[in-house]
């Protein structure tokens, strides 16, 4: 039997407070892809409506972050720093690379961090 992913528990909460998770399957080649330049809940949801389009996710965390629940539930998901923000969320340059490198299209920038960065 395959070892069960620590979000997948069916319509329970799991540890991490994922409610339905579904283990992530990458999009199809072709398919649009979106980097979420966010963390938490809002990465969450993002996640979940683009899983209703289609469209693939890629997250981005920074060294705390690595197991957060945005994370686990991407299709894809990248280290981008440390902990500090200025130095991982609001790295811009980063954030390009990673999208260009995982063939992301689409950034959408969440709350706070860049949505709040008048650069």
């Amino acid at each position: 039997m395959p070892p069960i992913h620590p979000c997948q528990f069916g319509n329970r909460k799991s540890e991490f407070g994922v409610r339905n998770f579904h283990p992530p399957t990458p999009a199809p080649e072709g398919v649009l892809k979106l980097l979420i330049a966010n963390r938490g809940e809002i990465a969450v949801r993002i996640i979940r409506a683009c899983r209703e389009m289609g469209i693939g996710t890629v997250a981005v965390y920074s060294e705390v972050d690595r197991l957060a629940p945005h994370v686990l539930m991407a299709d894809q998901s990248f280290p981008i720093g440390p902990a500090e923000a200025a130095a991982s969320y609001l790295n811009m340059d980063r954030l390009l690379d990673v999208a260009s490198e995982r063939g992301a299209r689409l950034l959408h920038p969440g709350y706070g961090f860049l949505a709040e960065n008048a650069e």
